[in-house]
């Protein structure tokens, strides 16, 4: 009666001040066939408040306040989804109610809708980067010869590998392999990895576009173009894989549009957005365990297409995709050398640094005039921001070579367990077969000093160098193995075979110089025997012929040049004629007791490196295969 009295009825909702919680029943949603709690609200005693509850029906009731000025609206159950609004009001004041009625099961379906976009917007970047990759992958080996020591160009190379790959955690991960290797230098290595950096934004900047309504454009052109046109079948993989990644996006916005809807959800979005330091740890292990910058971040351009994403919230997801896409690497170059575990933290430190002092300035960053107001754009914008950033303040030391000095692994030593792209494994093979080629010139080059000093530590070393090329033909045999089990054009199959049988005739030769050669060699320290001065000139006359193929056979793997391997292979028929010169100026010259013994070395080690030389020029006759039709 004191409302009436007084002629003021007040209206509030009902709130604990002590432990700072809404009693009222504001923001409440349900399960179909569950009850709504009681909608509570207070005014002066004896007032009354009319509550319009609206719906799909439509209905009111009058309540009066207790003497505690306590009003209790028991809600009706709902029998349908959707939403409900309820209005309290006196005759001085109203307040507004808004409550939701989610379908059965919400949450599973919730959750199926989100993975459905999910696992799209994963498989079409997955099949983008595959038909990008199986368009331009002929072309990796010949970059990585000119980027394997030029950081600038490395950038480059670094971001059309991340557009390739549609990650910059696979190009990291590929560059510390390589760079495990020898395919890449240390700096060259950095560089490739700030250019995937900036890679990556191309991608993010296309998704942030919402380009939904080519999705199903791209998808279907794609599926066509790789059904139907004959030698775009990759293109078409490409536009089918980035129109599903279009849709995907579009439709985890989708599910999050229907979070929206949900105040307490969105409450705790807001909270979560609030705290920056634990939303980049949160997209950071994201971004870690799903191995893609990309892919965390189309997550947050869903969020910021359904609005359920503040701009500070969306800064922090990108400072810990950043540092997220930098782990992987770390973790794969674990098991591999120091010059490849420091290419990979000096990524991941340099990233994590960069990101918590950016991390400091995100309070202030929305005062900075670098944005646009569309949350989606600005995402995109701060990805590129932060990776031009990085850039700019670690590529100048790339070029102060002390600091990227580091002992190197052997080639010998290495379990090619990381590589996966056939062309990638070419290019190691490449590798392998210079180093091989390089083992056999150095065995070769020790022959002349070794006949003369006959030193038996020498011989063991010699011997010894034949047993690397043994391992590198093992490495070569598995590698070709893994390479021909893959999907691969006619060229390639033909390079890895052509490869396959240099990297044998290189083992014959070194076995032929450990084994024989050096057996020669001993007999005539265990025998005292030594050659003549004249026979000493024949062993060098043949050694420099040999090791002019040797040089012709650097040359010839090198460009793999057709004509240059055809010149290569004519070598056996120069070399074998000069063999066939030497003999017989040996027999002209006559025999006596002192020169059987002699002469008999001299004339097998003469045998000797003419076969050596066989094999070295039969590398020519591999290249030539390798181009025939």
């Amino acid at each position: 009666m004191l409302g009436l009295l007084i002629g003021f009825c007040p209206l509030y909702k009902e709130y604990d001040t002590l432990y700072n919680l809404d009693l009222s029943g504001d923001k409440q949603f349900v399960v179909l066939g569950q009850k709504f709690k009681p909608i509570r609200v207070r005014t002066s005693p004896g007032c009354e408040v009319e509550f319009i509850y609206i719906s799909d029906t439509l209905f009111s009731k009058r309540i009066l306040a207790d003497d505690h000025g306590e009003v209790v609206f028991d809600l009706p159950k709902p029998d349908k989804e959707g939403k409900i609004k309820i209005i309290a009001k006196t005759e001085d004041a109203s307040l507004n109610f808004k409550l939701l009625v989610l379908k059965k099961n919400f949450w599973m379906y919730w959750f199926l809708e989100f993975l459905a976009g999910f696992l799209f917007f994963l498989f079409g970047l997955n099949r983008g980067s595959s038909g990008i990759m199986r368009s331009v992958g002929g072309w990796t080996r010949e970059i990585l010869t000119k980027l394997s020591n030029k950081p600038l160009l490395a950038v480059i190379g670094g971001i059309i590998g991340a557009l390739g790959f549609q990650s910059s955690t696979a190009v990291t991960v590929m560059v510390v392999s390589l760079t495990d290797l020898g395919l890449l230098s240390v700096p060259s290595a950095v560089a490739m990895n700030l250019g995937a950096g900036i890679g990556t934004t191309i991608t993010v900047s296309i998704l942030a576009l919402g380009l939904t309504y080519v999705a199903i454009i791209l998808m279907a052109g794609g599926y066509l173009i790789e059904r139907f046109v004959s030698g775009y079948e990759h293109y078409g993989r490409a536009l089918f894989g980035f129109g599903m990644a279009f849709f995907g996006i579009w439709y985890m916005g989708k599910a999050f549009s229907h979070l929206t809807d949900i105040p307490a959800v969105m409450e705790i979005f807001h909270s979560f957005s609030g705290n920056i330091l634990l939303m980049l740890i949160i997209s950071a292990i994201f971004a870690a365990l799903v191995h893609s910058s990309a892919l965390t971040i189309g997550i947050a351009l869903s969020m910021a297409f359904s609005g359920i994403l503040t701009f500070q919230g969306s800064l922090a997801i990108v400072l810990g995709a950043n540092i997220g896409t930098a782990f992987t690497a770390v973790l794969a170059s674990s098991s591999l050398s120091k010059v490849a575990r420091k290419v990979a933290m000096v990524n991941l430190v340099g990233r994590a640094v960069l990101s918590m002092i950016l991390m400091n300035l995100i309070p202030f960053a929305e005062t900075i005039p670098v944005w646009t107001g569309n949350l989606t754009t600005d995402i995109a914008l701060s990805h590129i921001y932060y990776n031009l950033i990085f850039a700019t303040i670690v590529l100048p030391s790339i070029f102060i070579r002390p600091l990227w000095k580091v002992e190197r692994a052997s080639h010998v030593d290495y379990i090619p367990t990381m590589l996966e792209d056939p062309d990638l494994i070419m290019a190691y093979m490449d590798k392998i077969l210079t180093d091989a080629l390089n083992m056999a010139i150095k065995m070769f080059q020790e022959i002349p000093l070794l006949v003369q000093t006959k030193s038996l530590s020498a011989i063991e070393n010699f011997i010894k160098m034949d047993d690397n090329i043994d391992i590198l033909e093992e490495r070569t045999n598995a590698l070709t193995t893994k390479a021909l089990s893959y999907d691969i054009p006619k060229e390639s199959t033909n390079r890895i075979v052509g490869m396959a049988y240099i990297m044998e005739e290189i083992e014959n030769a070194g076995d032929i110089m450990s084994k024989s050669i050096a057996r020669l060699i001993e007999k005539m320290y265990k025998e005292g025997i030594n050659l003549s001065d004249k026979e000493m000139e024949g062993i060098k006359i043949m050694h420099s012929e040999v090791m002019k193929t040797f040089a012709d056979a650097m040359v010839i793997i090198t460009k793999w040049d057709v004509e240059g391997g055809r010149r290569l292979y004519n070598r056996r028929d120069e070399v074998k004629s000069l063999l066939d010169s030497l003999r017989r100026d040996f027999y002209s010259q006559g025999m006596d007791a002192k020169r059987i013994s002699s002469g008999e070395i001299y004339l097998d080690l003469l045998s000797d490196m003419e076969r050596v030389n066989f094999h070295i020029a039969s590398i020519g006759n591999a290249i030539v295969e390798t181009f025939k039709p």
